[in-house]
Order: structure tokens, then C-alpha cells, then sequence
């Protein structure tokens, strides 16, 4: 079945499955590559399928779509976000950054920014429509996924944990909105895909770098 109240549940249990993952993962063959692995898992064997089964490929083709019906100031918005992600990242760049982070920043922000959307926007998009209370439970859980990142204990955030969880809420309202007035995510993906490329880039340096 394919109802509001599954789609929920199937966040609850992404919620459950990736801070399990995440911490037994890294417990047991470290950081980073327990969280790579852990986000291997994430988005081809839970958010792919997920979005799949609640949108078939039809679906996901349609949802896909970067039509503005004539509301280009979406375009505007999405890039002026991109701007002040991309500031606020390159002001808190640690030094002597290598080369390489700026090369594997956009790559992971491809691959992530386009899983997360076409399951937590996309899949919310096709079965709960505009219901804000589907949404709003959406976005809480959206949010929460991101404990997993907290749990191992073997990461630093610009602004603590609570910046992460925090800011992850905030850009999913965002996305939320810009799929309400395009009903499609094919904006929110361009925009998660942005702001993933400039942010990944101060997460992997304060890291791993």
C-alpha cells in the first residue's frame, strides 16, 4: 500500500536504520569509512528504492521536471540560497584546504542532494500532496535522520550539533516550499545539489582533510 501513514512510517524506520548503521559502522571500521559506507547504504539501498516504490519510474520522471509555469523568480531564490550556502561555507574553510576536497565535495553533493530529494520531496510530493500535517511530520523526520551523523561522535560541525539539525530543518522547509509552488523537485534537487557541493566542502576539510 502506498498511503500517507506508510510513507511516514518508512521515514520513522530510515530515521532507525541509519543511526544504527551510521554507529555500528563506524564502531567497527572507523571513520571515514564507516560513514561512506554507511551513506552507500543510505542513498542506493534506502532512498532510491523507497522513491521508487512510492513513485514508480513514471513518477520520478514527471516529479523530476524543472518547469517554472511562468514563477521564475524560483530560479532566483534557489540560486540566491546557493550564494549564502556557498559564503558561509568558504568563511569557516579551515587552511591549507587540499585541492581534492573541492573535487569530492560536488561529487558526494550529486549523488546525496539527488537521493535525499527524490525521496523525502519527491516521495512526500506524489502520495501526501500538499497535506501539511504529512509534511510537517516529514520535516521533523527529515531533520532527524541527521542524528546519525551525531551518534559516532567522530564528527565536527561548524556550530555544533545542534547547527546541523537545525540547518537541515530549515533547508528542508525551504525545499518544501519550492516544491508546493512548482509541484515538482526538479528545483529542489538543483538547490540541494548546491548547497551539499559548498557545504560538503567545509564538512570534509574540518574532517577529513
Amino acid at each position: 500500500m502506498k498511503t500517507p501513514t506508510i510513507l511516514l512510517l518508512s521515514s520513522v524506520m530510515v530515521v532507525i536504520v541509519m543511526c544504527c548503521v551510521m554507529y555500528v559502522t563506524v564502531l567497527f571500521i572507523g571513520a571515514p569509512k564507516g560513514i561512506f559506507v554507511s551513506m552507500l547504504f543510505y542513498w542506493f539501498g534506502l532512498c532510491w528504492p523507497l522513491a521508487y516504490y512510492f513513485q514508480g519510474s513514471d513518477g520520478l520522471r514527471a516529479n523530476l521536471s524543472l518547469a517554472l509555469h511562468g514563477k521564475s523568480y524560483i530560479a532566483w531564490l534557489v540560486l540566491g540560497a546557493a550564494v549564502v550556502a556557498g559564503v558561509y561555507a568558504f568563511a569557516t574553510l579551515p587552511n591549507g584546504v587540499p585541492w581534492e576536497v573541492f573535487l569530492l565535495a560536488p561529487i558526494f553533493g550529486i549523488i546525496n542532494g539527488t537521493a535525499e530529494e527524490v525521496y523525502w520531496r519527491g516521495a512526500y510530493l506524489t502520495i501526501a500532496k500538499k497535506s501539511k500535517v504529512v509534511w510537517s511530520i516529514g520535516l521533523i523526520l527529515f531533520a532527524a535522520w541527521h542524528f546519525a551523523f551525531i551518534f559516532p561522535g567522530e564528527l565536527s560541525f561548524v556550530g555544533g550539533p545542534a547547527a546541523l539539525i537545525s540547518g537541515a530543518f530549515g533547508a528542508g522547509v525551504f525545499w518544501m516550499l519550492i516544491v508546493w509552488q512548482t509541484n515538482h523537485i526538479g528545483w529542489t534537487v538543483v538547490s540541494h545539489i548546491l548547497f551539499n557541493s559548498f557545504l560538503f566542502v567545509e564538512l570534509i576539510a574540518q574532517n577529513f582533510a
